[in-house]
């Protein structure tokens, strides 16, 4: 604090009673920072260390560096490992990040010798190999290599061709029997008839459709059995045409066709 005293002040001498007041003062504060001084005790911070070496305070402050540096080459067993430093100071111990155990690898297989490498399998089965990178003594030193065999035939419906159906690199169609075909084809549009010409078989024409109808609208118009008679009795009778019953005249015997050309035509005389 800047004195306010002036020069002719500051001049003057000072009386014993004054110094006495001055040493009074003076012990109230230095008692108290005593007082303080005594209270920390034991937990008195005197020097600031890292790993047990002492740091150096500069302009009453000690600075702490903490760093964190991945080393060049990774702890046995592990895919990294990083240290961390305080000032230039190692502390221990390491972190280690450990190796990924997981899948190295995945091929789809086929069997080549029943039950092997996996229980059912039969020889042509499809099956698929996980290759799977572990810790063998689970410590991260040792590594190897264990296989997980998947049956994946079961995974997958079969299917084969039936009748008029083929099936091709997966695919079915439908088949076509090209030597009696009638102007039946498939195509990308689905089955189809051609219509018929004067060479080729296939669908009815529209002509031979409407004469097609005409003639099934004739026959329908006949009736039942019309072609159909019944003679009811030899001789002189009836007979039936088209269920309706009409009387016929009696033909003559051979003997009544003689005497009438007896009676109207004499037999010829012998020449005398």
């Amino acid at each position: 604090m800047a004195s306010t005293l002036t020069a002719a002040q500051l001049a003057k001498l000072a009386k014993l009673s004054h110094l006495k007041s001055l040493a009074a003062r003076t012990k109230v504060v230095t008692d108290d920072l005593q007082s303080q001084i005594t209270g920390l005790g034991s937990d008195a911070i005197k020097t600031v260390k890292v790993n047990g070496t002492a740091l150096t305070a500069t302009n009453n402050a000690v600075d702490v560096l903490v760093a964190v540096e991945k080393k060049t080459t990774a702890n046995s067993g592990y895919a990294a490992s990083y240290t961390i430093k305080a000032n230039g100071v190692a502390l221990s111990p390491d972190i280690d990040i450990p190796k990924d155990f997981l899948v190295k690898s995945a091929t789809l297989e086929t069997c080549a010798t029943a039950d092997t490498p996996l229980t059912g399998l039969a020889v042509g089965d499809p099956y698929l190999d996980f290759v799977i990178n572990t810790a063998a003594d689970g410590d991260g030193s040792t590594e190897t290599d264990d296989h997980i065999y998947i049956n994946v035939k079961t995974l997958v419906d079969t299917y084969t061709n039936g009748n008029g159906l083929n099936l091709s690199s997966g695919e079915f169609s439908v088949k076509i029997d090209s030597s009696n075909a009638n102007g039946l084809s498939v195509g990308s549009g689905g089955v189809a008839l051609a219509v018929a010409t004067d060479s080729v078989p296939g669908a009815m024409s529209a002509a031979d459709h409407a004469q097609f109808t005409a003639d099934s609208t004739k026959l329908s118009g006949i009736s039942t059995q019309a072609n159909k008679t019944t003679v009811t009795t030899e001789g002189a009778g009836t007979i039936e045409i088209d269920g309706t019953s009409k009387t016929i005249v009696e033909i003559a015997a051979d003997a009544d066709v003689a005497t009438m050309l007896d009676e109207e035509l004499p037999a010829p005389s012998s020449g005398e």
